[in-house]
């Protein structure tokens, strides 16, 4: 179960920017990463996932993927 959804602005690390290359193929973000969310859940170990999120053309946000660029 979910203990909390917080939302954070974007620190600068790479992880961030999700650009990167693989095996001669670059890949970039599907969405311009815009912030941070960090859920928490309700375990023992106070486990937490942080997800990069940005907003599609309709002005709903989505988490931020990468995808093969040219």
């Amino acid at each position: 179960p979910i203990k909390s959804i917080e939302f954070e602005p974007l620190s600068g690390s790479p992880e961030e920017s999700i650009e990167y290359a693989h095996q001669g193929i670059r890949y970039g973000p599907t969405l311009k990463p815009r912030l941070r969310m960090r859920v928490s859940y309700k375990t023992e170990d106070q486990f937490e996932s942080l997800f990069t999120i940005g907003q599609n053309s309709a002005g709903k946000w989505r988490i931020v993927s990468s995808r093969p660029i040219e």
